[in-house]
């Protein structure tokens, strides 16, 4: 298990905006995540971090203040279909929006509770809505700090 209950240890979590992403974790049985929110990247010096869009993370911090996970973002406009009714009981009217949505892409750091780096790899969009897509090299470490799986997506 990597992240939620009940999740395949390849998947990686994502919600396409952080109060979507609140929302989830606050329907976990045993609630261990809470704040979550966008930050620039503190790596203003890393060439990665010097593309022409600016580099955006996605901080998710445990209940306690630590860091749960940070995930580099870009932010996208993409557009949604929503069902509009005044009753729930009555006919729905589909309406197209455009709305912005973070997009993982990037690096992926997910810690342990004592703050040691737990997986980190790197994403580049999603396989299916709410599943991030893994790429290249994959390391997950114990509560240590020792490698105990390595792993290499496409």
């Amino acid at each position: 298990m990597l992240l939620v209950e009940g999740i395949n240890a390849q998947d990686v979590r994502f919600a396409p905006t952080p109060y979507l992403a609140m929302a989830e974790y606050s329907r976990q049985q045993t609630r261990m995540i809470g704040p979550c929110k966008n930050e620039p990247s503190p790596d203003t010096l890393d060439a990665e971090a010097s593309r022409a869009q600016p580099s955006l993370w996605r901080y998710e911090y445990y209940l306690d203040g630590t860091v749960h996970r940070r995930i580099e973002i870009v932010e996208e406009l993409r557009d949604m279909v929503v069902e509009i009714s005044a009753m729930p009981q009555e006919d729905h009217e589909s309406k197209v929006v455009r709305l912005w949505q973070d997009v993982p892409r990037g690096r992926y750091q997910e810690y342990h509770p004592n703050g040691r780096l737990r997986l980190e790899g790197k994403l580049d969009g999603h396989v299916t809505y709410g599943i991030a897509k893994k790429t290249g090299e994959w390391v997950e470490r114990d509560e240590k700090g020792n490698v105990i799986r390595r792993e290499t997506h496409p």
